[in-house]
C-alpha cells in the first residue's frame, strides 16, 4: 500500500498530489510561493487542507465550511471550487463553486466523491472527476456541465498547455482504454493512435504526449504518429509521468519494473523512486535516493524553469510523509513540512499568485493531534480509562479506553499517548489508517476493532491493531518513533505477519512480537483465540518500520521480555528460551506448566512467577538464587536493578530480590498498571472522576521506597 507525501523539487514550487490520479494545466499564470495540501482525515479536527510557505514557515488553515475537501483556486484568483459532504454521514457530495461578484453555485453529485479539480489556464472552465464514473467539464459563467465522452475516472484528464484541448483515457477496460484528445467545445474525441495509457502528460509545446503503460514509457505525436520508446520495461504498476515546462526532462514517479528477459540493468527491480529521463530516452537517473515517493505527481509539480519538482515522499527510516523540494538533475532534496506528528499528506498544489481576499482567509495551525489529557502536579490525567502501559527509560506509551480486550464495546475508539516524563512532553499517536470515513471524527487514535500492546524500546513504539470484518479477523502491527507520532504499517508487506498478533515487548533498540495460527473454531479474537493454545508460532523482530521473522515453532513463541539484546520467550510446553536478536538460542530453562504464571528478564535476573511464589534465577547458570512468597493472583509488571514490580489487587508492590523486602502503596483508584524502567516507576490507575478518570504517575528511581 502506498502512503501519501509531498516532495518539492527546487526553490519556489510545490505541489500536493493523490496517488494514481493527476490533473495539470501548463499555464503561464504566475504561482505564489505557497503550498496547499491536505493532511490526515479531512473530516476530523486534525485533518483537512493546510497552507505553508515555500520556506516551511507559516503553517495555516484556510477558512472553509465544515466538510469541504480538495479546495482549488482559479488561476486569476477570483473563483474557488471544492467538494463538500452534504451531511455528517459522509455519503452524498456536491461541488461548490464560489466566484467573486457572482455568488455561490452548487452541483449535486450524489453517492460519489469529487476529485482532480483543475482549472483551465483562462479560469473559465473547471475539470473534475466523479469517483467511479467519468470526467466532467464545467463552464463557470454559464453554470453548465458536460461529461467527457467515454472517460473513466480511474485514469487522469489533463489540459493542454494552451487550454484548448483535454487529453484523457476513453474506454472501460485495459483492452479498450485508449488515449484521446478533445477540444474544450468539441463533442467527438480523437484517438491518439493506438496508445494505451495509464499515466500521461503533454509536452510544453502541445505537439506530443508522454505516456506509460504495462509495456514501458513512450512519447507520441498528438496526431497518433511518430511513437518513440523511451523505456521498454514490464510495469505491473505503471508510474506517473510529467513533462518539464522547458521540455528538457520527463519526471517518472513510481516503480521501474524489470527490463526484458536477459537484459542487465542496475535499476532493475528497484522500489518506487523519483527518476528523470530526457525526451529522447537518454539520461535516465534517480533523484533523491533517500526519498520514496508516496503520492504520485500532481498539478504543477515543476517550477517554471524546470529545475525543481515537487511530490509527496517519505524519507528513509522515518515512515511519515513530508513535502520536499528536489532539484533536477542533481537530486538535491530539501524538506518543506515538518510532519513530525505523522498524518498523511496529499493533494498538494501551488496557490495562484493573487487570490481575492474574500476567498482566502486563514488561521494559524499545527499538524499535531489535539490532546485531551492534562498534567497536574506531575500526574497525567486523562478523560479515558487506562488500559495498559509500557515504558523504557523516561518514555511511557499509555493505552487508554474505552476499548478493553474482550469488551463488548469492540468498535469504540481508543487512544495511545506518549509521555516523556523527563521532557514533560505529551503527544497523541496519529490514528493513521484506523480513522477514515465513516469512522467517528473523534477517533482518539486506535479505532478499528481494538488494539493490543503497546511496547516501547528507546524512541520506538509499537502496538497491534485488529479489525473484525465480514467474519474475518484482520491484524496489523503499527510502529513509529516518539515523539513523532507516526503509524506506518509494519505488516502490510508481509502476509504471514498478519495472522493473530499480540505480546509485543521491547527495550533499548529491540522490539519483538509473535504470530501464530488461530486455534479457535470461529473468528472471535481477541478473547478466545488469545487464550487458546498457540500453534505454528513465529517470532518477529522490528527493524525500523519492517518486520523480520527470526524464529518459528510448531507450538508457541510468546515473547515475555527484552533486555540487553536478549529475548525471553515462552514456548508454552514448559520451556523458557533465551534468544539472541537473530533468533538463535543462548540457553533454555524448564518450568512446571501447571505452576507457571509468567516471567521477565533484567540483567542477570530471570524472574519466574509461580502461583504463590517468585523465583530469582541466575540467567547464566540457571541456579535459583532466591525464592519469595507471593500473593496468589499477583501480576508481574517488570524488573529493574534487583527490584520487581507487581500488582496485587488494587495495590502496586515493589519487591527486592536479594532480601524479599516488599513496599506496597495503594493508588487512589482501581485497576492499576505499572512499568519499571531505569528512570523510575510509571504506575497508572482509574478513578471515579467523571471528567478525568485516568491517572498516570511517574516516580523517579531515586525516590522509590525500595532501591
Amino acid at each position: 500500500m502506498r502512503g501519501f507525501a509531498v516532495v518539492v523539487l527546487s526553490v519556489g514550487v510545490f505541489a500536493l498530489v493523490a496517488p494514481g490520479v493527476g490533473v495539470t494545466g501548463r499555464s503561464v499564470t504566475s504561482r505564489s510561493r505557497t503550498v496547499l495540501f491536505t493532511s490526515g482525515d479531512p473530516f476530523a479536527d486534525t485533518g483537512g487542507p493546510f497552507l505553508i510557505d515555500a520556506g516551511g514557515a507559516n503553517l495555516r488553515r484556510p477558512s472553509l465550511p465544515d466538510g469541504a475537501i480538495s479546495p482549488t483556486w482559479s488561476p486569476d484568483g477570483r473563483t474557488l471550487a471544492y467538494g463538500e459532504y452534504v451531511d455528517a454521514s459522509h455519503l452524498d457530495q456536491r461541488l461548490v463553486v464560489v466566484t467573486v461578484g457572482a455568488g455561490t453555485r452548487t452541483y449535486p453529485l450524489g453517492y460519489t466523491s469529487v476529485f482532480g479539480l483543475s482549472w483551465s489556464p483562462d479560469s473559465a472552465m473547471l475539470l473534475y472527476g466523479e469517483d467511479g464514473y467519468a470526467w466532467h467539464l464545467l463552464t463557470v459563467a454559464a453554470g453548465t456541465t458536460r461529461e467527457l465522452p467515454g472517460s473513466v475516472s480511474e485514469s487522469a484528464a489533463k489540459w493542454s498547455p494552451d487550454g484548448r484541448r483535454i487529453a484523457y483515457v476513453a474506454g472501460r477496460t485495459p483492452a479498450t482504454a485508449g488515449l484521446v484528445t478533445i477540444g474544450v467545445h468539441g463533442t467527438r474525441p480523437r484517438p491518439v493512435g493506438t496508445a494505451r495509457a495509464t499515466s500521461f502528460d503533454w509536452a510544453p509545446d502541445g505537439k506530443r504526449l508522454v505516456y506509460s503503460n504495462t509495456a514501458g514509457l513512450f512519447t507520441i505525436g498528438v496526431d497518433g504518429r511518430d511513437r518513440r520508446t523511451l523505456l521498454r520495461r514490464y510495469l505491473l504498476d505503471p508510474p506517473e509521468v510529467s513533462w518539464s515546462p522547458t521540455g528538457q526532462w520527463i519526471a517518472i514517479d513510481g516503480e521501474l519494473g524489470p527490463t526484458p528477459v536477459g537484459a542487465v540493468d542496475p535499476l532493475e527491480l528497484l522500489p518506487p523512486a523519483l527518476y528523470v529521463i530526457r525526451p529522447d530516452g537518454h539520461g535516465l537517473r534517480k533523484l533523491a535516493a533517500a526519498l520514496t515517493p508516496s503520492g504520485g505527481l500532481g498539478a504543477h509539480p515543476w517550477t517554471p524553469d524546470g529545475r525543481t519538482i515537487i511530490e509527496a515522499a517519505v524519507e528513509a527510516g522515518s515512515g511519515w510523509d513530508d513535502v520536499w523540494s528536489v532539484s533536477v538533475p542533481t537530486g538535491t532534496s530539501r524538506r518543506i513540512t515538518n510532519n513530525q506528528y505523522g498524518p498523511r499528506l496529499w493533494q498538494p498544489e501551488w496557490l495562484p499568485a493573487r487570490i481575492a481576499p474574500a476567498l482566502l482567509q486563514t488561521t494559524p495551525a499545527s499538524l499535531a493531534l489535539p490532546n485531551d489529557v492534562v498534567i497536574e502536579g506531575g500526574v497525567l490525567e486523562s478523560p479515558h480509562s487506562i488500559e495498559s502501559i509500557a515504558a523504557d527509560g523516561s518514555l511511557a506509551a499509555i493505552a487508554e479506553g474505552p476499548f478493553k480486550l474482550g469488551s463488548t464495546a469492540a468498535f469504540e475508539p481508543g487512544c495511545l499517548d506518549l509521555w516523556d516524563s523527563r521532557a514533560g512532553s505529551i503527544a497523541r499517536v496519529d490514528p493513521g489508517r484506523s480513522c477514515v470515513p465513516p469512522s467517528p471524527t473523534n477517533c482518539c487514535g486506535l479505532s478499528a476493532s481494538g488494539f493490543i500492546g503497546p511496547a516501547v524500546a528507546g524512541t520506538w513504539v509499537a502496538w497491534t491493531s485488529f479489525w473484525h470484518f465480514a467474519g474475518l479477523d484482520l491484524f496489523d502491527v503499527l510502529a513509529g518513533t516518539a515523539p513523532l507520532n507516526v503509524t506506518p504499517s509494519v505488516c502490510s508487506a508481509t502476509p504471514d505477519c498478519v495472522e493473530p498478533v499480540a505480546d509485543l515487548v521491547g527495550q533499548g533498540d529491540l522490539i519483538v512480537f509473535d504470530t501464530w495460527t488461530e486455534s479457535c473454531p470461529t473468528p472471535s479474537f481477541p478473547t478466545a483465540c488469545a487464550l487458546a493454545p498457540k500453534t505454528q508460532g513465529a517470532l518477529w523482530r522490528l527493524d525500523g518500520g519492517t518486520a523480520t521473522r527470526i524464529a518459528t515453532s510448531s507450538g508457541g513463541l510468546t515473547p515475555l521480555a527484552v533486555d540487553a539484546d536478549r529475548i525471553l520467550v515462552d514456548r508454552g510446553d514448559g520451556t523458557l528460551d533465551l534468544l539472541r536478536p537473530d533468533g538463535s538460542s543462548i540457553r533454555t530453562f524448564t518450568y512446571q506448566p501447571n505452576d507457571f504464571v509468567g516471567a521477565t528478564l533484567q540483567g542477570n535476573d530471570l524472574v519466574v512467577q509461580r502461583r504463590a511464589a517468585i523465583d530469582d534465577v541466575d540467567a547464566t547458570t540457571g541456579t535459583v538464587l532466591h525464592t519469595h512468597q507471593l500473593q496468589i493472583g499477583a501480576v508481574l509488571q517488570g524488573a529493574q536493578n534487583g527490584i520487581v514490580a507487581y500488582l496485587a489487587g488494587d495495590e502496586v508492590h515493589l519487591l527486592r530480590l536479594s532480601d524479599g523486602a516488599d513496599a506496597a502503596f495503594a493508588p487512589a483508584g482501581h485497576d492499576p498498571h505499572a512499568a519499571l524502567t531505569t528512570a523510575g516507576l510509571f504506575y497508572a490507575y482509574t478513578t471515579d472522576d467523571p471528567d478525568y478518570p485516568g491517572r498516570v504517575v511517574f516516580v523517579p528511581s531515586d525516590r522509590l521506597p525500595l532501591r
